[in-house]
């Protein structure tokens, strides 16, 4: 039985991913994926050619829908993921075609590989978390859940993100480093020491300020 393909965000990476689903036969294939469309609390009718069905809060899921949440920010995405769970949604990853994936890795429903992505062996990715264009995780890291890593980043070997973590555009975490809950790794930084507390990083070697509380 043919599914369709719910996308929860019909902006700017929605968009994109929407592309990229076209680009992806095998996904398309493997997952019975025969159309797509947008649900979206802003966009009405259509966005990029794609209908819009409606809200999150007002859609409906049916048996036949499956659903990724393509909304960057973690708080938001963790919201309406949890708004569409408890309608009974069913998430599911998606993997680019040109993505690869190691040996036992395992990836948590609703991850988004994007393009080019490289994820090694035996690396665990939590639910909802995104990795965008050219990212690598290295083998036996374990990254948590709702993570967003922006493009081209490199996560070491057997480093551990926390939950809910922002890491910018061109970040490299060195190897056998933890990184804490909700801390954001700011573009360009180079993280060479673990990140035990909130705050934001920037530089290289990367320094963080702290969260004011």
């Amino acid at each position: 039985m043919s599914k369709r393909l719910i996308v929860a965000g019909a902006g700017g990476f929605g968009r994109e991913l929407v592309q990229w689903v076209d680009s992806s036969p095998i996904f398309c294939r493997d997952n019975l994926i025969s159309s797509v469309a947008f649900i979206d609390d802003s966009a009405t009718d259509k966005v990029a050619g794609v209908k819009v069905l409606g809200s999150v809060d007002s859609f409906v899921p049916s048996v036949n829908d499956l659903f990724v949440c393509a909304i960057a920010l973690p708080e938001s995405r963790t919201r309406v993921v949890r708004i569409l769970e408890d309608k009974g949604a069913t998430f599911v990853p998606f993997v680019h075609d040109t993505a690869f994936v190691g040996s036992r890795s395992v990836l948590g429903a609703g991850v988004i590989l994007c393009p080019k992505v490289l994820v090694s062996v035996d690396v665990t990715i939590g639910r909802h978390t995104h990795l965008n264009v050219g990212s690598s995780i290295g083998h036996d890291a374990v990254l948590g859940e709702f993570n967003t890593l922006s493009s081209n980043c490199f996560i070491g070997g057997n480093s551990k993100l926390g939950n809910n973590v922002f890491v910018g555009t061109s970040v490299t975490v060195s190897p056998r480093l933890n990184i804490a809950d909700d801390v954001v790794l700011g573009a360009g930084s180079v993280v060479m020491r673990s990140v035990k507390r909130q705050g934001t990083t920037y530089g290289n070697p990367a320094k963080l300020i702290p969260k004011r509380v």
